[in-house]
């Protein structure tokens, strides 16, 4: 009976301190600013590439180089590690990509 009482007097205190919370749709000005900023980057880097970024992919600024990331889960864990490449290096991905999709392997049967 204790713990049930407990359990309920618990529950009712997070009801309380969720409700105080701002609504879900607002942000303060300052996390809005912010936003803001990284998509006109990300913009920015993706006009001087001169194609458009692969979905999932995200320019991220390392110091002065721009390099492009995307969150994967590696075969065999549930953990996402986040791969990250230059511009040279997405582009060599980009057309591994396209030639793996113009060519897809034959069935050996």
């Amino acid at each position: 009976m204790l713990k049930i009482t407990a359990l309920l007097v618990l529950s009712a205190m997070a009801q309380v301190a969720l409700a105080d919370d701002a609504p879900a749709g607002t942000m303060p000005p300052d996390a809005a600013a912010a936003s803001e900023k990284s998509a006109t980057a990300e913009a920015s880097a993706t006009k001087d590439l001169g194609f458009e970024l692969p979905p999932g992919f995200k320019a991220v600024k390392r110091g002065e180089i721009v390099v492009y990331c995307y969150k994967d889960a590696t075969v065999g864990t549930r953990f996402k590690t986040r791969k990250c490449y230059n511009e040279e290096q997405l582009r060599v991905y980009l057309l591994a990509f396209e030639s793996q999709q113009r060519f897809p392997l034959m069935d050996a049967r």
